[in-house]
């Protein structure tokens, strides 16, 4: 499978609108300015994915993962490195009483941060594909990276790992985001010929 330019200039098009429209959501939920932009978007093999996850947190990381179903299939994934999962959860919990269920409350956060994240992107997907993709609920989990993926694998023996490497902007806080797309091979080559049909087509 041959990975062109063209074709992770079109992908990060499409990733940076759709982490465009959840800003504007999340800048609604903290009442404060946010700016999401994808610097960086590679396809990486499994291994490759496990390594730069390793050299980030190699005991535990945070994620929110959405499986996705349609003409495009696969699971997309909201990680965090610890640092930046706790100090966004800082800001969305400022109000947070002792008492409260941290636990509960940081998985519920991150669940919902994720949700529109990831939401906003593969609805982006579906709406420049013109394919129908049907979401789960999205989850919580944190653990070691290469338990994250232990589940999409045994349904799914042959995929693509799409990684974007986002930076979410607040004020003076930066806080880091991976997402990871995870697509079955087949319907991944064929986004890779759409987007091929679709630069002939402005030529």
């Amino acid at each position: 499978m041959e990975i062109k330019e063209i074709h992770l200039d079109y992908l990060k098009e499409i990733m940076n609108i759709g982490v465009g429209k959840a800003a504007s959501l999340l800048n609604t939920l903290l009442n404060s300015h946010i700016e999401m932009h994808v610097p960086e978007i590679n396809i990486l093999t499994e291994k490759e994915i496990l390594q730069q996850f390793s050299s980030i947190a190699p005991e535990k990381i945070s994620s929110v993962f959405l499986p996705f179903e349609g003409n495009i299939s696969g699971l997309a994934l909201l990680i965090f490195p610890p640092e930046s999962a706790q100090h966004l959860i800082g800001l969305l919990l400022n109000d947070m009483q002792d008492d409260d269920d941290i636990d509960e409350l940081r998985a519920g956060t991150l669940a919902e941060v994720g949700n529109i994240v990831l939401n906003s992107v593969m609805g982006t997907f579906s709406n420049m594909f013109s394919s129908a993709v049907h979401y789960s609920v999205p989850k919580y989990i944190e653990a070691r990276p290469e338990k994250i993926f232990e589940n999409y694998e045994e349904k799914h023996k042959e995929y693509s790992f799409l990684l974007a490497r986002t930076r979410f902007t607040i004020k003076s806080l930066n806080i880091e985001g991976d997402i990871v797309i995870l697509m079955e091979v087949n319907p991944f080559k064929q986004l890779l010929k759409e987007i091929d049909g679709h630069y002939k087509s402005i030529k």
